[in-house]
């Protein structure tokens, strides 16, 4: 998936790229068969934690019994990331593959089994990931038994330690689409309008890295022993702004907007495109590694002590793999069928047929909200 500071700059738009469908069978005892499927780009997928491939969950297809074979024991995570990069996922015929399909099933005694993150217990920052809630309450009512079936999605927090989407709306929308035409390998920017667009970014980035190094700093106070004091937290947060916003200068946005131009011209012309790191991936890079630099070297300058900052910085890691997970299910598409016993007489579903129910939405649908999916059926 591309980074915050790609899609604000134009230099491609965003697309799709895993197809997420859960499918939950309800028993007449509340009993439950689950399988769960997700389709899209390898490496969006090893980037993350679409499905569980660990016990209970059992694979379903040869693909799948593949990527355990040769990928990981896991849908996401480093190993598995690091293996789908360097050429390790192939198709049937044994050539490097960029697609993948997975798929796995499981039973279940009741709703309360249900995994709540798709992310095995040894991911570090498990709970970063996407947290589902599962409910079913049964009620007999007169002769009729009526179950009311919930799944909630958890807000995910959406704070960019980056330029962000706001950048396109402080410009001028004239200098927003040539802007576009500049990434797409047509200089048309004079160094008036470049300086325009340099002052937006940066003070977009401090805006966002203050926002946080907030979330971070209020640990020390909610889950630490508030070593830190009222003035020192202020010049740890003034510290981790600045050297932040240091990091975006009119040369490196420039130069990452050329070099993204030159791949694209490449591309489209069928030529080799220029060898190297993504500019904008390394761009970003380095803004992350000022935040964590900037935290680290403030707090010790407090006096704190290894212990405190090393827990600061933890949480700093938590909300930046928040954040990046929060991008990464962005575009995804997610599609939860459930087959309810009986009749499905009521809900918010976007269609019913007889017992079924079927509900769709989009990751970025949960930035800064909670999605609440329900369905009501009634057995005679």
């Amino acid at each position: 998936m591309r980074n915050a500071l790609i899609c604000i700059l134009l230099v491609a738009p965003l697309t799709a790229c895993l197809e997420n469908e859960e499918e939950i069978t309800i028993a007449e005892d509340g009993s439950l068969f689950v399988r769960i499927l997700s389709t899209g780009d390898a490496v969006d997928l090893a980037g993350g934690h679409a499905l569980p491939l660990s016990s209970p969950f059992r694979p379903v297809t040869r693909e799948t019994n593949r990527w355990l074979a040769t990928i990981s024991p896991h849908a996401g995570g480093g190993r598995a990331l690091e293996q789908v990069r360097a050429g390790a996922w192939k198709d049937e015929h044994d050539e490097p593959s960029d697609k993948a399909t997975l798929e796995v099933e499981a039973s279940f005694d009741s709703v309360s089994e249900l995994p709540r993150f798709y992310a095995p217990d040894g991911e570090p920052y498990r709970h970063a990931t996407l947290e589902r809630c599962t409910a079913l309450d049964v009620t007999m009512k007169g002769d009729r038994r009526v179950y009311v079936f919930e799944r909630i999605y958890s807000r995910r927090p959406y704070v960019e330690l980056g330029a962000g989407q706001e950048l396109e709306d402080r410009l001028p929308e004239e200098l927003t689409k040539r802007l576009g035409s500049e990434a797409d390998g047509t200089p048309t920017l004079s160094g008036e309008e470049w300086q325009v667009v340099i002052d937006a970014v940066q003070e977009i980035t401090r805006e966002s890295a203050e926002r946080f190094v907030e979330q971070s700093l209020k640990s020390v106070y909610t889950k630490g022993d508030a070593s830190l004091s009222v003035a020192g937290w202020e010049r740890v947060r003034a510290r981790f702004i600045r050297e932040v916003g240091e990091v975006v200068t009119l040369e490196s946005l420039q130069s990452a907007v050329w070099i993204a131009a030159e791949r694209s011209r490449a591309r489209k012309s069928g030529a080799e495109e220029p060898r190297g790191p993504d500019p904008f991936n390394e761009l970003e890079a380095g803004i992350r590694d000022a935040g964590r630099r900037a935290l680290r070297s403030g707090l010790a300058e407090e006096g704190l002590t290894d212990e405190v900052v090393n827990a600061v910085a933890a949480c700093l890691e938590w909300h930046i793999s928040s954040l990046d997970h929060t991008t990464d299910i962005g575009d995804e598409k997610f599609r939860l069928i459930v087959n309810m016993p009986g009749t499905v007489v009521a809900g918010n579903y976007a269609s019913v047929s007889d017992g079924t129910a079927r509900f769709e939405f989009e990751g970025a649908e949960l930035r800064d909200r909670e999605l609440r999916l329900r369905a009501v059926s009634v057995l005679e």
